[in-house]
């Protein structure tokens, strides 16, 4: 390739390598990918993901020694899968990417400046796409080059954006509530790699990036750019105050003026007559004696639920409206209807995550599954007492999420809408990426405001804000403008065809993504497929099995409308001689041209 020095090979494939040869001698960077050198002296790694690092798999097989970050995941991980499998995926907060590697390394050289047949190499510092990231910098042939792993993507672009979630513990923000916080990270990186001087970018994935001092400035632009939209309708405003707000925006827009969208009308901060509130639980009172539990998620608020019944607040319970899937709001939805012998109530959308969640990695799971559930249709509506009911699909703080609406017949009366937590009266509640917040006219957020405009008198009940509010046409316009820029910015960030590929982490995922078996029994495993892609496409799924495991077939062809999610079943049966434990399966994935190895997972415990 013209761009490389004599003596640097490029390999350009799922992931790329970097081969430099010395004095008969060879060194790679990330890998050999396309199976063309017999052995290396040394393989340098950048980051610790298992969809980049297979490329090195067969170098270390036969005994090449490895260098790697001692920031990220290469040790310890049959421990975190267990743990995965057992608890930290239940009540998850943190919300960290879990495409590190299936089994730990041997012996592994922390990334230090090394002295390679006369070449300095020196590794930088580079945090961001994942929280250890190093990156590679010498001089070969009279050039600068540095190995940036995934800090950036030819044309000034990177690989996804909801890789960058994370906490700021300096402003005692969770993981959760942390929107690609870890973009200050990876622009200071951006920085430091630019103060090199660099000639030439050799990413881990994509092409070269050939003029970097270019590319550098302009990925950190379209990076803040993001992050400004974000921050005109962040919710997290009106929980954490004004100077919480600025120090977020300063840590990746500097001092850029921050634009936040004008606090909605807390229209009544006294709740209606028969609106009860404990934490983030209401209780809907009919003056028949009857009542409806929405959300249940802590002791604290069932208890409080049996001394109003006490009390005479209400006689008996009908039901119990679950809004969305998070464990604080489901934790005791279950045992709450069993005590108080009520139906229990959602969107349909949201059916099978409420009943099954070990079939889920999603933020927040609870671990009390919800099997009574009884699910209303969108847009159902039902009588009850002096009220009209009605359950909406609303996929608002996440892809599953439902809201209910409630109309006093009584003339005069205001409606009331309890729309989970997608909204504040500082804007919209999107601050966790691995929520799933779709973008798109009709999809997400733009979806549920297409609904609130439909309903320009209705108040609204967040599950944690007291006061109602309401929200004026022009704000409702303001949200869903912000929602379209930040499409296209995106669409602008990620070499997808689709912006959602960059902020649904789960648009491929296999199904359960916990399961119990024991030896020789046969089970089935789902690949599961969003298109986020304008047209239909052809997705190529290849299942990846622990050794001597057995599967129908190694390979499916699935076709995929836009839009639309779709799943293809597998076969499998865990060995009569597999070792006891968590067993990590794995799917990579093709289609045009992306080619994404080990990209989701599976834990299967055998016993």
């Amino acid at each position: 390739m013209a761009a490389l020095p004599a003596g640097l090979e490029f390999q350009q494939g799922a992931t790329n390598g970097l081969i430099l040869v010395r004095g008969g001698k060879r060194l790679a960077i990330y890998g050999d990918p396309l199976g063309k050198i017999a052995r290396a002296e040394m393989v340098l790694l950048t980051h610790a993901r298992r969809d980049v690092n297979w490329a090195a798999d067969e170098l270390i097989a036969r005994g090449t020694q490895v260098m790697a970050p001692e920031g990220d995941r290469f040790s310890g991980v049959e421990k975190v899968w267990e743990e995965i499998f057992d608890s930290k995926r239940l009540h998850d907060y943190e919300n960290q990417g879990t495409k590190f590697g299936l089994k730990s390394f041997g012996s592994v050289r922390r990334a230090e400046r090394l002295d390679w047949e006369g070449v300095v190499i020196e590794p930088l510092s580079t945090p961001g796409y994942t929280r250890g990231a190093v990156s590679y910098s010498f001089e070969w042939g009279g050039k600068r080059v540095v190995a940036t792993g995934d800090l950036i993507y030819a044309g000034a672009r990177i690989f996804d954006l909801y890789s960058l979630q994370d906490a700021v513990p300096e402003l005692k923000l969770r993981g959760y509530h942390g929107f690609a916080s870890r973009m200050a990270e990876l622009i200071a990186s951006l920085e430091r790699v630019l103060a090199t001087r660099p000639d030439l970018l050799v990413p881990s994935r994509g092409p070269l990036v050939l003029e970097p001092g270019i590319e550098i400035p302009n990925l950190i632009e379209k990076l803040r750019a993001v992050y400004s939209n974000y921050m005109t309708t962040d919710a997290y405003r009106w929980y954490f105050g004004p100077d919480n707000y600025v120090a977020r925006g300063r840590r990746i827009l500097g001092k850029r003026a921050l634009e936040g969208m004008p606090y909605a009308e807390t229209v009544r901060k006294e709740l209606p007559a028969w609106m009860k509130i404990v934490n983030n639980s209401r209780l809907i009172v009919s003056k028949s004696g009857e009542a409806i539990l929405v959300d249940c998620g802590s002791t604290k608020n069932l208890e409080q639920v049996r001394a109003w019944q006490r009390e005479g607040v209400f006689q008996k319970m009908s039901a119990v409206y679950v809004t969305h899937y998070h464990d604080d709001h489901t934790d005791f939805a279950q045992a709450t209807a069993d005590e108080f012998g009520a139906a229990l109530w959602s969107s349909s959308e949201q059916a099978r995550i409420l009943r099954e969640p070990a079939n889920y990695r999603m933020p927040c799971l609870t671990p009390n599954p919800i099997p009574g559930l009884a699910p209303w249709k969108d847009g159902e509506a039902r009588e009850w007492n002096e009220f009209r009911l009605r359950s909406f699909y609303f996929p608002g703080q996440t892809l599953y999420h439902g809201a209910l609406l409630v109309e006093p017949k009584e003339d005069g009366a205001e409606r009331v809408l309890f729309v989970g937590d997608s909204f504040t009266p500082s804007g919209m509640d999107d601050y966790c990426l691995l929520n799933r917040n779709l973008l798109g006219a009709k999809l997400g957020l733009s979806y549920c405001l297409g609904l609130l405009e439909k309903m320009p008198d209705c108040l609204l009940v967040n599950q944690h804000v007291e006061p109602l509010f309401r929200f004026s046409k022009a704000q409702l316009g303001f949200m869903r403008q912000k929602l379209e820029e930040r499409r296209g910015l995106i669409e602008k960030l990620i070499p997808f065809d689709g912006a959602n590929y960059g902020v649904d982490e789960q648009w491929f995922r296999l199904d359960p993504y916990v399961k119990s078996v024991r030896r020789g029994e046969r089970f089935l495993v789902q690949a599961v497929v969003m298109n986020h892609s304008p047209g239909v496409r052809a997705f190529e799924v290849k299942l990846e099995l622990p050794a001597a495991w057995t599967r129908s077939e190694a390979k499916r062809k699935i076709r995929v409308n836009p839009g639309e999610e779709k799943a293809v079943s597998f076969d499998l049966a865990a060995p009569g001689e597999a070792v006891a434990g968590v067993a990590v399966i794995t799917a990579s994935i093709r289609f045009g041209e992306m080619d994404l190895r080990h990209w989701a997972e599976a834990l299967i415990r055998v016993s």
